[in-house]
């Protein structure tokens, strides 16, 4: 079991085509545009940005963490390296950031939207211990962990 650490950090994985396809706004992004994202993001105080690395330092994934209105809420968005997919870390990943954000915010229920077609995003945050919620629409179901 690779040991995971957190920290901070990348456009490519953004633009990959597995990870435009689910995402919800599934248009390439270009640098500038990504790196004055980064900047805002960066700043803002209702959001963590993470990239997981493991122990040689190599990234694995990202983690975001949105602060939502409702009290104690977060919304999770992340991504596994494309070369890394599909060895379940994905899991490992979103348990160890949500470890990282308890320590750090109150926490009473975390959220992910995820595709209707994202079998695997929906058996990782299954697996993770989220329910699924409510529908958003006709693409996009709202994921649901209750923490307290």
């Amino acid at each position: 079991c690779e040991e995971v650490t957190l920290v901070l950090g990348s456009v490519a994985w953004r633009n990959d085509v597995a990870t435009r396809r689910f995402s919800r706004d599934s248009a390439p992004v270009e640098v500038s545009a990504h790196n004055a994202w980064l900047q805002q993001t960066l700043k803002a105080p209702d959001i963590e940005l993470l990239i997981a690395e493991d122990n040689a330092a190599s990234a694995l994934g990202t983690v975001r963490w949105d602060r939502r209105s409702e009290h104690g809420t977060w919304e999770v968005s992340i991504t596994v390296a494309p070369e890394v997919r599909g060895r379940g870390l994905g899991v490992r990943l979103l348990q160890r950031a949500e470890d990282w954000l308890a320590d750090r915010a109150d926490v009473r229920a975390l959220v992910a939207v995820v595709r209707f077609d994202n079998a695997p995003s929906g058996a990782m945050f299954r697996r993770a211990g989220y329910t699924e919620d409510v529908p958003l629409d006709a693409t996009f179901m709202r994921w649901r962990k209750r923490l307290t």
